[in-house]
């Protein structure tokens, strides 16, 4: 996607975020703050569509990539080891999810 198609949907999200857009919205900005390599952005609103629905697999996923992406290029050794275990967290908690969601236990 172009930056200029990113800037326009980066506006219409947030534009549903104050409209009181809950989950979808915060998911779809995120997704967009991740097409932009704005991880940090891109958590705060994985992170705040969690808060909505916890058991999103999706968004448990991108939080996880995005933890990752940062740790790629973060050079202090404690804060990579950190942004890795938060991504791993979030794997598991995905993991888990599956399983439940396989066995018929989970969200659907």
């Amino acid at each position: 996607m172009r930056l200029k198609d990113l800037d326009e949907a980066l506006k219409d999200a947030n534009k549903s975020i104050e409209l009181g857009g809950e989950f979808y919205s915060y998911v779809t900005r995120g997704e967009i703050f991740m097409a932009m390599n704005n991880y940090i952005d891109a958590i705060n609103d994985f992170t705040q569509a969690i808060s909505y629905n916890p058991n999103s697999i999706e968004t448990l996923e991108y939080r996880a990539k995005c933890y990752r992406k940062l740790a790629e290029t973060e050079q202090d050794p404690a804060k990579k080891a950190d942004l890795i275990a938060k991504a791993k967290a979030d794997e598991k908690i995905v993991k888990s999810l599956k399983k439940k969601k396989k066995s018929g236990n989970g969200e659907k």
